[in-house]
């Protein structure tokens, strides 16, 4: 039977890297604390996907010595980056919607 460890390694996950995204939700829960408890916790999971598979790379790519500050930036970009995209598909349901009231 496999470890904690192993289990790690075998989906590919560094647990600095989780718990810098892990870190990097629960920073936008508290930026944006009138959204509600869904956005803070998608902000918390895309935080720590993004920050556990894409920062590792991002830190290699940039530099290799920023380590889990590289996926923390990382964490905190994609939750950005998806705030602003579901931000613009509500606004594109919401006009559609007014379009058919008309």
């Amino acid at each position: 039977m496999a470890d904690g460890h192993d289990l790690w390694s075998i989906l590919g996950i560094k647990p600095q890297d989780a718990v810098s995204g892990f870190a990097g939700g629960i920073v936008a829960a508290f930026v944006y604390p009138k959204a509600g408890i869904m956005p803070a916790v998608a902000a918390v999971v895309v935080g720590t996907l993004t920050a556990t598979y894409v920062g590792p790379v991002f830190s290699q790519y940039i530099h290799k010595d920023l380590g889990s500050a590289a996926s923390f930036l990382v964490g905190v970009c994609a939750m950005t980056i998806v705030k602003s995209m579901s931000d613009r598909v509500a606004k594109s349901i919401s006009s559609v919607a007014k379009q058919e009231e008309d």
